[in-house]
């Protein structure tokens, strides 16, 4: 199994039927880690969950009231989740499109993996201020030693 095809196994509640991804390995972490922040709500609400059914009982606290509260929040967490439809490089840049309208917070998520892959290597994952878009024709983000790999190729 690829990374690609284990991030749609482990995280099968932020993808639907019609994805695919079409990037470069370089933005491999980039990608991996906004899928896992995407997730994070659920991590956390299921957890609220198992709590409350592991302590229910046995205080006043912890109700079946308090258990049906938290089942509720996970379903509304599972139902607020983005499905990302296609991962891909644009213009130089990655680019993450879902199907839903997505929270604040998941916005911002995938428009901070956007921008890093700006100034991430798509071909080897090295970062810094060194690493620039290569044109014309098919853009690239590059560091130098690819940079020059693609000049060199014309």
């Amino acid at each position: 199994m690829d990374w690609q095809e284990e991030m749609t196994t482990k995280y099968p509640e932020l993808f639907d039927g019609r994805f695919h991804f079409e990037i470069p390995e370089g933005w491999r972490v980039l990608v991996e880690s906004a899928i896992r922040q995407l997730h994070c709500p659920v991590v956390r609400a299921r957890k609220a969950v198992e709590v409350a059914k592991e302590y229910l009982g046995t205080t006043p606290t912890w109700t079946p009231e308090y258990l049906a509260l938290a089942e509720r929040d996970l379903e509304k967490t599972l139902k607020a989740l983005p499905k990302i439809l296609q991962v891909k490089e644009k213009f130089g840049a990655l680019r993450i499109y879902t199907t839903t309208t997505i929270s604040p917070r998941a916005s911002g998520v995938i428009e901070m993996a956007e921008d890093l892959s700006t100034k991430t290597c798509q071909v080897c994952g090295k970062t810094g201020e060194d690493v620039s878009l290569v044109g014309p024709g098919w853009f690239q983000t590059l560091c130098p030693t690819h940079r020059d790999e693609r000049h060199r190729e014309g």
